[in-house]
């Protein structure tokens, strides 16, 4: 993504071949996919991304010929504004990110680990939980909860970023490794007492951030293991109806 934002900056000093792209003078492999968190249709090559930029304000019929002529698989019309919006806004990630949550109630800091690309957030895979698959970016992004008209139950996992990271959101933990648990940065629990929710407790042996949902309110819950005690801080959110 960082390559596309320096070519949409200087699109002139770009140029598209069968196996590289050059931007500003250093050469890509033109075949490799970018992760595009919201593009509807398919995942996308350098190379076609970047020849979309470059014939962007070409009409529709122009661009597929040239992409035709060019051998270059097409940005499909439902993907490209989104794309688009996608490369204006990103932020280049720096070598030490920070997890972006609500604010916790106290004063006091807490040490929050380095983020890796691709961490995971576990929600609830529940139909009725009050947050899922659907509707836990704008909580976290924002500090809001919003009632979600969407299926929950519509796909498995999707991509988001927060403060300019990128995190891969699941909602199924059955086959979790311990490679898998140590990639993840927060979870959402329905109820703290159910056999899912223990599992999910057990593992998560580093600061992880929880949340839970309690009499209508959201509560952020920075989770600290020592033996089987657990130490909550917490900071509750309103939800808004």
């Amino acid at each position: 993504m960082d390559v596309l934002k320096k070519a949409h900056g200087n699109l002139e000093a770009c140029t598209v071949n069968e196996n590289t792209v050059s931007v500003q003078g250093k050469h890509y492999d033109a075949n490799q996919i970018v992760e595009f968190p919201t593009k509807k249709i398919k995942d996308y090559t350098l190379k076609s991304v970047l020849f979309f930029l470059l014939n962007s304000k070409k009409s529709l019929k122009e661009y597929m010929s040239l992409c035709k002529e060019n051998g270059i698989p097409s940005v499909s019309h439902i993907d490209k504004a989104s794309i688009l919006a996608e490369i204006q806004s990103f932020v280049p990630v720096a070598v030490k990110g920070f997890f972006i949550s609500p604010k916790y109630e106290s004063d006091k800091k807490y040490d929050v680990p380095s983020i890796k690309s691709r961490d995971l957030i576990i929600v609830p895979s529940s139909l009725v939980s009050k947050i899922h698959i659907d509707n836990v970016e704008k909580l976290l992004t924002d500090g809001v909860f919003e009632s979600s008209t969407a299926n929950p139950l519509s796909q498995d996992k999707r991509k988001i970023y927060v403060g300019g990271n990128l995190f891969t959101i699941i909602k199924n933990i059955d086959n979790f490794k311990k490679e898998d648990w140590d990639r993840v940065k927060a979870v959402f629990i329905d109820n703290p007492a159910s056999e899912e929710s223990e599992e999910i407790l057990l593992n998560c042996t580093r600061d992880v951030a929880i949340f839970t949902f309690e009499q209508q309110k959201f509560k952020c819950v920075k989770l600290e293991i020592s033996g089987s005690v657990l130490k909550n801080h917490a900071k509750v959110l309103e939800c808004l109806r």
